[in-house]
């Protein structure tokens, strides 16, 4: 109670001297006792609220002051560290990937025109460091955690990125030439960074909500896309049953060409028809318009196949593609309507992560991360706010009678 006492007295000494100019306020404490909460162990407070799904809760005023002051103390810096390294990890990628470009092909070889030189090796030598780091941070957080660990699906993107990053970079300095396996596991290695990116930018509070929002839709589309799938493979057996042309898919296998050809129906891309003879495909020119044998199919067949297309744009185009849209709206209301909360909620994961590195004389001796009271000073409303609050909800009511 010392220290209320000590602000009590600065502040009328403020008063009374006239040393400040700005405008007097009636402060309000509020006392956190933090050490009874905690009860025993220091690190029960960030594991209780990390495994919290009652969203609500981050919306009370003594769950957020907790928050922003352990974020503040120890959270936010060390995410920026972590965002700002990988950062530096991305431009020195991306900087590589730029130069497997220099190959050509002469006389039947393709040749690999890039100079494995000192700058080469630097900038493989300084992501593999950067990478190396983070894997040693994951081996670390998973001997802490243990089974915990592997419940979050972020960690196995952040260790198969890795390794497949070294997969990648091992086979590029060991090869004169790129291969084909090599740019496939770069090009995979890149979506799994930008999953990674995706993680780490939740330390800013305007992206945080963006994250929150992609991690809610795609859970909650999973069940719907299972279904949208299996409508796909349905329609796309029927076209390869009636043998619908899939000659602009080149080499792809049939099956999947087909499929491919029913999703971008239910995208909404008609231009798979041929734009001159559709299902009605030319044999023969030549030969009479009557003819059957000018005609790959026949009339019937050619009827029925266009009426499975018909049957495709409804299911796929007009009504999974609105479900899908109205999933992705109404996940958006839900976030955007607890938005302050879920931005809390995604601080208070990325504070356990923190504190569960952190030694036990670290949480016995840091009073500054981890204080028995937390104290909060705020500014109480005065007559005119609230009146000003009660104008406002007369105002209110009386648009909702008229």
């Amino acid at each position: 109670m010392n220290i209320s006492k000590k602000f009590y007295e600065e502040e009328e000494q403020t008063r009374l001297l006239g040393k400040s100019k700005q405008d007097q306020y009636e402060m309000r404490y509020n006392y956190i006792f933090l050490q009874e909460i905690e009860a025993g162990s220091k690190i029960n407070i960030s594991r209780t609220l990390k495994d919290c799904t009652d969203i609500e809760l981050f919306e009370q005023p003594a769950i957020q002051h907790i928050i922003d002051y352990k974020w503040d103390t120890y959270g936010r810096q060390f995410f920026l560290v972590k965002f700002y390294l990988y950062l530096v990890f991305l431009v020195a990628y991306i900087y590589d990937m730029e130069s497997i470009h220099t190959t050509e092909v002469r006389e039947g070889q393709v040749t690999d025109l890039r100079v494995k030189d000192g700058i080469f090796y630097a900038i493989k030598a300084l992501c593999s460091t950067i990478q190396a780091i983070f894997m040693l941070y994951e081996f670390a957080q998973f001997r802490i955690e243990g089974y915990e660990y592997l419940r979050d699906p972020w960690n196995y993107l952040e260790v198969v990125g890795i390794l497949i990053f070294f997969s990648a970079a091992a086979l590029d300095i060991a090869n004169e030439v790129v291969s084909d396996i090599t740019k496939m596991l770069f090009c995979t290695s890149l979506l799994l960074c930008l999953s990674k990116v995706v993680y780490l930018v939740r330390v800013f509070r305007n992206l945080n909500f963006l994250v929150t929002m992609i991690s809610t839709v795609i859970e909650e589309i999973v069940d719907f896309t299972v279904l949208f799938v299996i409508f796909l493979f349905a329609f796309a057996e029927m076209n390869h049953v009636l043998d619908v042309d899939i000659t602009t898919y080149g080499r792809v296998r049939p099956i999947v060409a087909h499929f491919l050809n029913a999703l971008r129906t239910a995208m909404g891309d008609f231009a798979t028809l041929d734009p001159q003879q559709n299902y009605d495909i030319i044999v023969d020119k030549e030969l009479d318009y009557d003819d059957p044998a000018r005609w790959m199919f026949s009339q019937g067949l050619m009827m029925f196949t266009w009426a499975v297309f018909a049957i495709s744009v409804f299911f796929l185009f007009m009504i999974f593609m609105n479900f899908i849209i109205a999933v992705i709206g109404d996940s958006f209301n839900q976030v955007s309507e607890y938005k302050d909360a879920h931005d809390y909620q995604q601080r208070m994961a990325m504070i356990y992560e923190r504190e569960v590195h952190f030694s036990p004389k670290k949480f016995q001796e840091d009073k500054a991360c981890f204080p028995a009271i937390l104290i909060v000073r705020q500014k109480k409303e005065t007559a005119k706010v609230k009146n000003n609050w009660q104008s406002y909800i007369v105002i209110l009511k009386n648009f909702i009678r008229v």
